[in-house]
């Protein structure tokens, strides 16, 4: 004979819904600056020979008008 399981789920109340996706909401806003600090490094050196066919090199100049600036517009 077979025996059939059921398997209730139950609900969030509205509170600890609310709750979850705050926090949830909360850590990924907290983490994306760290990822993206992580990754923009290795995001411009690629957009530079892809784009330009030229390597892009970072130096605080102040100017603005580097291949680096443009590489971050892209």
């Amino acid at each position: 004979m077979e025996q059939f399981t059921t398997t209730v789920i139950k609900k969030w109340s509205l509170p600890k819904l609310l709750l979850f996706r705050f926090f949830f909401a909360f850590c990924v806003i907290m983490l994306v600056p760290i990822i993206s600090g992580l990754l923009w490094p290795q995001l411009i050196e690629w957009t530079g020979p892809f784009f330009f066919g030229k390597e892009v090199t970072y130096h605080p100049s102040g100017s603005g008008d580097t291949l680096n600036d443009y590489a971050e517009l892209l």
